[in-house]
């Protein structure tokens, strides 16, 4: 499941805001926001573009790990 919290920490890591992934991925910033909020309900090529975009070396701990209570 996604990791709302490794994101946001891959995010500051690599010194974008949710803005300017937003304006990378080509969506508003609410609908950004909205995706996340839906645990990451991001398709294939957003993640393919983030994990690019956020130089994310391990996508699998975000976007496909074990849910967290």
């Amino acid at each position: 499941m996604f990791n709302r919290q490794k994101f946001k920490a891959a995010m500051v890591a690599s010194g974008k805001n949710a803005a300017d992934v937003a304006k990378m991925l080509g969506i508003n910033e609410s609908t950004f926001y909205r995706k996340i909020a839906n645990d990451g309900n991001f398709n294939r090529a957003e993640i393919e573009q983030m994990v690019s975009y956020l130089s994310i070396e391990k996508p699998i701990d975000i976007f496909f790990g074990e849910k967290l209570a």
